[in-house]
């Protein structure tokens, strides 16, 4: 009965055991060849007697195994290792399928024949075995050569002449996959005397020393993503096509990194495959070549798939650069599917020639989708089923995000006595899940959670109802969106709205309400930042700015609009040229944009008619009239005076008189209250409070600041 291995080692053992059995072999011919004529003195060294070259002349030339006295010396060591090499056959046959036999998988995987077989186990010898180290010595007549060469493995391999040449040779498999390393070697010596030494990382696979190659630090990683969800049949099929083809490539376009590393590991399960991260930009580096070879190596050693992230990186304005080209072709000498990151991918002009090519879309989750992943990350919440449909129409997050955000509203809710998660804990932490990079080009406007529409805006009705129908709009427009798909294409993507109306009448503080109503950040454009001298700088600065606010799902606020987006004019020369390019290049781009952008002037008549048949909505913010002053007076005494009455401050602060009287803006109103208030703190004796003549003061200041006159 034969008996199977229990452990990768005790295979290792017989293997290299019957390598042992070639070694003997050119000992023998070693000895009977040269050695017999060498002087025991003269061994290791570069000295020749006239005994020695007699013989060699007496000898007529042979190629490396085709002596037949040489032939005879060998043939009982090779047939010892024939025979060897069946009974470990049939060990190998015997094993139970848990064992993995380290060495026979590597031959496998790898696709190495029996004589690269052989050439491994030469060179593995002397590592594993000092004795083999001193006998190499020997029989390169040198004891500084303890490691295999070039000419000895030939020798070795014998009766195929010239085999390791041909089997280090450029291109080779042994070579290509970084198995062996090469030394260098002189002139003076030749290419026979390469020294040959398997590399570490094998030396430790096979050894049973799970040691990451120390070159691929900060480069390779394992994934440790969830799968994303279950594969539809459609790719399983479509999967398990490019599984049974070598060199295939999947391209992951859509979605975020943390979806597409779902995906990959969603294809890994699959597979039951582990799956490796590797950085692409790694590739260009000037040893990107090497570093690529080596994570193939790795992922081939450990049976894994490789997903190249941030396949970005190697390209330059859309153009591909040579190290795109080199992990491409890599990838396609690869046995597994190799996958790759870059949403924009650029098609290879020998598409039909080369192996599979396929893009995975991974489309971001409709608002159906998004409402079940919260109606599921919420269980056992208060009003479950609508705040799932709030948060699935509001933010437009993907699977992994919306679980963060739930788990982030629980952080948050531990803060609280309560410790009960809210909808005002689910709008912050989906606030943060989105803005999570700051933009460089762009201010967050700190708006408060809840800030409620009709008790902070003083308008007319009329516009009033313009802000709630708005907010509805941008709220309601991705489900509008599902119910008539095959009208997309007539439909713009999100929704532009022009606030107009003289300056302090209330436009920021309205987008910044539209915004809380909506549970979404305010995002105010920096427009001197965005504007640059240097030609097509303004247009890559807001490509930035609105690529990073998409994913941050937040409104776009752009104040004093009328700078970037005034009427053109005649074109006198290259700067006016340019100027109306990037005007154009930004009506376009916040046409496509696909969340709100909200934007304000106060003279809406300096604003290019183009765009204005590009606003879905415009509201008039009018100057306030005098209940609309009085009303703003009462709000603002009020929120600093919380203890006196409505009726105590009509008639303390005489408001009617003062609504009357001095025509102020809302901004003009807050500005006027807060000075008396700070007249309030300088005054030890008021202790804090103003008074009515605080606010005299303070509107004469005002009205000094204005140019406007100031009545008794």
């Amino acid at each position: 009965m034969i008996i199977g291995y229990t452990s990768s080692l005790e295979h290792l053992s017989d293997e290299l055991d019957r390598a042992d059995q070639l070694v003997r072999a050119q000992t023998e011919r070693w000895r009977q060849l040269i050695a017999s004529t060498k002087p025991d003195e003269s061994w290791g060294m570069a000295y020749v007697d006239d005994k020695e070259v007699s013989r060699y002349l007496s000898t007529p030339f042979r190629l490396p195994g085709q002596d037949a006295s040489a032939k005879a010396l060998a043939a009982p060591y090779q047939a010892a290792a024939q025979h060897r090499a069946r009974e470990i056959a049939a060990r190998v046959q015997a094993t139970a399928d848990d064992v993995p036999l380290r060495f026979d998988l590597l031959i496998r995987r790898f696709g190495l024949d029996d004589a690269e077989r052989d050439l491994l186990l030469l060179c593995l010898l002397p590592e594993l075995d000092a004795r083999l180290a001193r006998l190499y010595g020997y029989l390169h007549d040198d004891v500084r050569r303890g490691f295999a060469t070039v000419g000895l493995l030939d020798e070795m391999l014998a009766p195929a002449a010239f085999a390791a040449r041909r089997l280090l040779g450029p291109g080779a498999r042994l070579v290509e996959n970084e198995l062996v390393v090469l030394g260098a070697w002189t002139a003076g010596e030749g290419p026979a005397m390469h020294a040959v030494r398997i590399e570490d990382r094998i030396l430790d696979y096979l050894t049973d020393v799970d040691r990451a190659d120390a070159r691929l630090a900060g480069m390779v990683r394992d994934l440790t993503e969830s799968p994303a969800g279950p594969l539809t049949q459609a790719e399983v099929r479509l999967l398990d096509t490019l599984n049974a083809t070598p060199g295939a490539r999947i391209v992951f376009t859509g979605g975020d990194p943390r979806f597409r590393r779902g995906a990959a590991a969603a294809i890994g399960a699959r597979l039951r495959m582990p799956v490796l991260l590797a950085s692409a930009p790694a590739v260009a580096e000037p040893h990107g070549p090497h570093l690529v070879a080596l994570a193939f190596r790795e992922a081939i050693l450990r049976s894994a798939l490789l997903l190249w992230e941030d396949c970005e990186a190697l390209f330059d304005r859309g153009r591909p650069l040579p190290a795109w080209a080199t992990l491409l072709r890599a990838a396609a000498r690869h046995r597994w599917p190799t996958m790759l990151d870059h949403a924009a991918l650029w098609d290879p002009g020998d598409r039909a020639a080369s192996t599979p090519l396929v893009r995975w879309p991974l489309p971001r989750l409709d608002v159906a989708g998004r409402q079940e992943r919260w109606a599921a990350a919420l269980t056992g919440t208060a009003d479950q089923d609508a705040l799932a449909q709030r948060l699935a129409q509001t933010f437009d997050l993907t699977g992994a995000q919306i679980q963060d955000a739930a788990a982030m509203a629980a952080d948050l809710a531990l803060l609280d006595d309560t410790g009960t998660v809210t909808a005002d804990h689910l709008l912050e932490a989906c606030r943060r899940q989105t803005g999570r990079r700051l933009l460089t080009f762009t201010q967050r406007v700190a708006v408060p959670a809840g800030l409620d529409l009709d008790a902070e805006i003083v308008l007319p009705a009329e516009q009033k109802q313009q802000l709630h129908d708005l907010v509805d709009r941008i709220r309601l427009r991705n489900v509008l969106a599902e119910r008539h798909p095959q009208d997309a294409w007539r439909r713009p993507s999100g929704v532009v709205c022009l606030f107009t109306g003289s300056s302090g009448t209330g436009k920021t503080l309205a987008a910044a309400c539209v915004a809380s109503a909506l549970g979404k950040d305010l995002l105010r454009v920096d427009l001197p930042a965005v504007v640059s001298k240097w030609v097509g700088e303004t247009e890559k600065n807001l490509q930035q700015v609105f690529a990073e606010a998409e994913d941050a799902n937040a409104v776009m606020f752009f104040d004093e609009a009328e700078a970037f987006f005034a009427k053109r004019g005649e074109v006198k020369g290259a700067q006016d040229r340019w100027a109306m390019m990037e005007t154009d290049y930004l009506l376009q781009r916040i046409e496509g944009y696909t969340g709100a952008v909200i934007l304000a002037t106060n003279l809406r008549q300096h604003i290019d008619e183009a765009f204005l048949r590009r606003i879905h909505v415009i509201i008039e913010f009018p100057f306030p009239d005098k209940d609309q002053r009085a009303e703003l007076w009462l709000r603002a005494l009020q929120r600093r005076l919380p203890n006196q009455s409505h009726q105590q401050i009509m008639e303390e602060f005489s408001v009617p008189l003062l609504a009357e009287r001095h025509s102020l803006s809302g901004a003009a109103v807050e500005s006027i209250v807060e000075g008396a208030e700070l007249m309030a703190l300088r005054e030890p004796l008021s202790e804090g409070k103003f008074d009515r003549n605080m606010i005299t003061s303070s509107l004469s200041i005002e009205m000094h600041k204005t140019g406007k006159p100031v009545t008794p």
